[in-house]
């Protein structure tokens, strides 16, 4: 019977998966209050690990079933916090025979696809630690169904006709990230709180394709809207119309910064920059992300990081 990891240990994993991965942003800063931190980085480690199911696996076929095991823990995980009395999978304290070093977790075999025992006991960390922070934050259920239904969307669907039908395929893969966070942080956002959540993270969605435009085409898929490659002959001139497009999605979002009081404010607008030098930083290398991709250096997330700090402290 496969051992299961406790809460701690499960968070560990989930802030390492964090910590391995390059993203345009950061994901949770030193500011944040440490409980907040490590829901930031189990909710990242969810869609990191649900979108590599499905980018890492080697065939549409095999990813779509891997997908649909993750979903059926997932499924699991939300019976057992809504069925009253329903104990947590991961033990509260450590366990004995915890590994060495908590980076042998992302080279353990058994973590490499989702598995259910017939127990439906949940033994991967990640859904461990999100259990964890689903109870404690009392986070909805869809958002995080919504994401697998845009990852299995990758497995059958590789062109969008125009720049609207890919705003509709943001609604799942994007925007419920965002929704995820204000539910965490705000518990009861309003309607014009996730209205404009739905703006900054559809285009920061954006800006990741327009930033991999020859990654994603190795993997067989175009992001660019058909509409708008036949409108323009030119591939700079077609990113250059959508790296426009998306800097006023961009600011579509920005009055969410000012429903927020204090870290949360900073937090989320480190998002909204980070995406934002991308944009710039592409049109430094003058569109030309069919033959290089754009990335936000150490010194570029330095600045973007005193940026935000000194508006947050002068209240701008």
């Amino acid at each position: 019977m496969k051992q299961t990891y406790s809460i701690e240990q499960s968070i560990n994993y989930c802030k390492l998966i964090t910590k391995n991965h390059y993203e345009n942003f950061t994901v949770a800063s030193r500011l944040l209050p440490r409980r907040y931190r490590n829901a930031f980085y189990v909710i990242y480690a969810f869609c990191r690990w649900s979108d590599d199911l499905g980018d890492e696996t080697e065939s549409p076929e095999k990813a779509l079933k891997l997908l649909n095991d993750w979903e059926k823990q997932l499924e699991e995980m939300f019976r057992r916090i809504e069925t009253p009395k329903m104990p947590h999978s991961g033990f509260k304290k450590r366990i004995i025979n915890r590994p060495e070093n908590d980076r042998q977790f992302l080279d353990d075999k058994a973590f490499k696809k989702p598995e259910m025992e017939s127990s439906q006991q949940l033994f991967h960390p990640i859904l461990i630690a999100l259990e964890s922070i689903v109870r404690q934050f009392e986070l909805p259920r869809q958002p995080f169904f919504d994401l697998l239904v845009a990852f299995r969307s990758d497995q059958q669907k590789q062109t969008f006709r125009s720049l609207t039908e890919l705003e509709q395929y943001c609604r799942f893969s994007a925007n419920p990230v965002g929704r995820i966070l204000l539910f965490l942080i705000l518990k009861t956002p309003t309607e014009s709180q996730l209205q404009y959540s739905d703006h900054i993270c559809t285009a920061l969605q954006w800006t990741n394709f327009w930033q991999d435009v020859r990654r994603d085409r190795e993997k067989m898929r175009d992001y660019l809207p058909c509409d708008i490659q036949q409108q323009y002959n030119s591939f700079q001139d077609q990113i250059k119309m959508l790296v426009k497009r998306t800097k006023e999605e961009f600011e579509c979002g920005r009055p969410l910064l000012k429903t927020l009081n204090g870290r949360f404010r900073f937090e989320i607008s480190l998002f909204l920059e980070g995406g934002m030098a991308v944009l710039e930083k592409i049109e430094k290398i003058k569109y030309q992300t069919d033959k290089m991709r754009p990335i936000l250096n150490r010194n570029d997330k330095i600045r973007i990081f005193l940026r935000c700090l000194k508006n947050w402290i002068f209240n701008r």
